[in-house]
């Protein structure tokens, strides 16, 4: 097939994905990929890895200290000439003549739109929809003046309605939706009437795996952006209620490195702080810095509010170390409960007694990191999400796919097995 890849994505899972999967597919089918002429897509593939690119001069959005008053129109202008960008790569995509779109998400608006644009068949991989959109927000002390502003809640209220018609308009017009677990796929049917196919995510195991010689240090780890849905909070409070004699430091490690000096950092730090937690913050990891911190890390907590799927939990199981997750959400979906770690509930109480339990038991964290390991290389690989990627395709070209095998859903049958 002749595959045109579409994104404008952020450092993060979703990225990763792209590129995993953009790699795989790329060795049976010709792939371009389209792109602003700002994204770091391309400096994530290796050397060797020779893609054509087709970039676009993306528009910049309002800088942080424009005023209140003048938000509305810039943020409309902004979102006219993005729309601009995504009808010229629509255009030169309709000249080009390819089979298929494989769209992601777009930094700014999370459904791009060009999905309405396209007049060729759509896969459209949608990791989350834009939750900031149809869920409330995390009270944070950083944010206590926002709340309390009338004047900036009515322009949050409107700019949103308008925000998600847009958002379901651009999520309906993709012939085949995808979503990577089941509960996300629940959440996008409820949200844009659609029912996505399930395509379960990968992890590739000859880079996160268990190293030789390596060596559990006193510490645990908590893996993402440094944003309040991220629930690194929690993680902290949870810590903080294990005795100080065998309290362990928590590391954080962050893909971006714009959240240094950030609000939500200034916050965690001073929480911590408060608490009695130390805390070391890693900014832009490179992966072979990653797995070293999974092997070294005495187990990984993964803390999120209602995480749609989340790569930490079997990256982490992957190198052999247990996680603790909250019981909700896709965690519920890469978290074997008392096999490869343990699910509680989002309470701090809860979660510390499960940490501090798994502490003093390394035996049984051991196993746990050991079928961790074995599960991910066996059921959660990227030849599965590229054959699954594959059937989507088949399916937006209504060809027949009676002979393919169901690879959709497997893993998930096998974690109830």
């Amino acid at each position: 097939m002749r595959i045109a890849v579409i994104h404008n994505l952020n450092p993060g899972g979703a990225l990763r994905a792209l590129v995993e999967t953009t790699r795989r597919l790329s060795q049976r089918h010709s792939i371009t990929i389209f792109q602003p002429r700002d994204s770091i897509h391309k400096a994530m593939l290796p050397d060797d890895f020779n893609l054509e690119t087709m970039e676009f001069l993306s528009p910049m959005g309002p800088s942080p200290g424009t005023p209140l008053w003048q938000r509305p129109y810039l943020d409309m202008r902004f979102h006219k000439d993005l729309e601009g960008m995504y009808r010229a790569m629509a255009q030169t995509i309709h000249r080009r003549g390819y089979d298929v779109a494989y769209v992601h998400h777009c930094r700014y608006t999370q459904s791009p739109s060009i999905l309405r644009y396209l007049k060729i068949p759509t896969v459209y991989f949608c990791q989350d929809p834009p939750r900031g959109l149809y869920e409330p927000l995390i009270p944070r002390p950083y944010l206590e003046k926002a709340f309390q502003s009338k004047t900036r809640n009515t322009i949050r209220w409107v700019r949103n309605l308008l925000f998600r018609r847009t958002d379901r308009l651009n999520a309906q017009s993709a012939t085949v939706l995808l979503a990577n677990s089941y509960y996300s796929s629940e959440v996008l049917y409820r949200i844009y009437g659609k029912l996505p196919s399930v395509v379960y995510l990968g992890v590739d195991g000859t880079v996160f795996r268990p190293l030789d010689g390596t060596e559990k240090a006193p510490w645990v780890l908590s893996v993402g952006n440094l944003a309040p849905t991220k629930g690194h909070d929690l993680a902290i409070k949870s810590l903080s209620l294990i005795p100080p004699s065998r309290r362990p430091k928590l590391v954080i490690v962050t893909p971006l490195i714009s959240d240094q000096g950030s609000p939500e950092e200034n916050y965690l730090r001073q929480l911590a702080a408060s608490q009695g937690v130390t805390l070391d913050i890693r900014y832009s990891t490179r992966n072979i810095e990653l797995v070293r911190l999974y092997n070294e890390a005495a187990l990984t907590l993964y803390t999120p509010r209602l995480e749609p799927f989340g790569f930490v939990p079997l990256e982490s199981s992957a190198c052999g170390t247990p996680v603790i997750g909250v019981r909700e959400a896709g965690v519920r979906e890469t978290i074997l409960h008392q096999q490869t770690g343990l699910l509680v509930e989002r309470d701090p109480h809860s979660m510390s007694q499960a940490i501090d339990g798994l502490l003093q038991d390394p035996d049984l964290a051991r196993r746990m990191g050991q079928k961790g390991t074995e599960w991910v290389r066996s059921q959660w690989t990227w030849e599965r999400t590229c054959a699954a990627v594959e059937k989507a395709f088949r399916k937006a070209l209504g060809l027949s796919d009676t002979n393919s095998q169901h690879v959709v859903g497997t893993a998930y049958a096998a974690t109830r097995n």
